[in-house]
């Protein structure tokens, strides 16, 4: 639980650093205003799922693999909160959403390649130090 607090503490000032350039640029750009609590509750929203797909992520039991789709598809929900948030002054193209998933799976996949290196180079040195084990015996 602690982790997870960490996470979502991360991801709630991050969430809302974007979340006030975003209503900024939509106020220069557009004239139009959003109310600073539904911009709060949904930045909290956003990074409940965000905090979550990662804990879901970072998870070490059951299969990596499932994991992560699990994660992806935890993480997906945030970008309809964008959505019922922001509606027709971001999204008014559907390929806008399109984007935005992609653009989230293409950050998610990045994220799950480092951590299977991380991984990879971890079971590496792990195995290193077998045969020294077995000398020492």
């Amino acid at each position: 639980m602690k982790k997870f607090g960490r996470r979502f503490t991360n991801s709630f000032i991050f969430i809302n650093v974007f979340m006030l350039f975003l209503t900024i640029g939509i106020y220069r750009h557009l004239n139009i205003t959003y109310p600073f609590i539904k911009v709060s509750i949904g930045a909290f929203l956003i990074s409940l799922f965000i905090s979550l797909a990662v804990t879901i992520f970072k998870l070490e039991k059951g299969l990596s693999w499932l994991n992560a789709i699990i994660g992806f598809i935890v993480a997906t929900p945030s970008l309809f909160v964008l959505r019922y948030l922001f509606g027709y002054s971001i999204f008014r193209y559907s390929f806008v959403s399109y984007l935005f998933i992609i653009v989230v799976a293409i950050i998610y996949g990045i994220a799950i390649m480092v951590v299977s290196r991380k991984a990879k180079s971890e079971a590496n040195e792990l195995n290193l130090l077998l045969p020294k084990e077995k000398e020492d015996k």
